[in-house]
């Protein structure tokens, strides 16, 4: 496998249809997700660290609900990258999400 291919695949979202993760008092914006890694938004002061523990739920806008927990692996301006601890996200919720926003897209 080459270096900048990726084992799973990953979901972009457009900004008002991104799920959010919801942590303690917090609701982030996802920018992007798979099945083992979710990038959101994180603005300060908060701003987590890499090597910090992130637990939380993960909202999608169709309404299902995943309580995930991972690593933070990068942090990058505003970007958070979180490595998701197994089960992460299952891949049939990874799936009904792309029927979801392909749906929105054929309008």
């Amino acid at each position: 496998m080459r270096r900048d291919e990726r084992t799973y695949y990953r979901i972009p979202y457009p900004t008002v249809e991104g799920p959010r993760l919801v942590t303690g008092d917090r609701v982030l914006q996802v920018l992007d997700c798979s099945e083992r890694g979710v990038r959101f938004l994180a603005h300060s002061p908060a701003m987590p660290e890499r090597g910090e523990r992130i637990r939380g739920r993960i909202r999608f806008s169709r309404g299902a609900e995943v309580t995930v927990e991972g690593v933070v692996v990068r942090v990058f301006g505003p970007q958070v990258a979180l490595r998701l601890d197994p089960p992460g996200i299952p891949f049939r919720e990874i799936l009904q999400e792309q029927i979801y926003l392909r749906r929105l897209e054929l309008g």
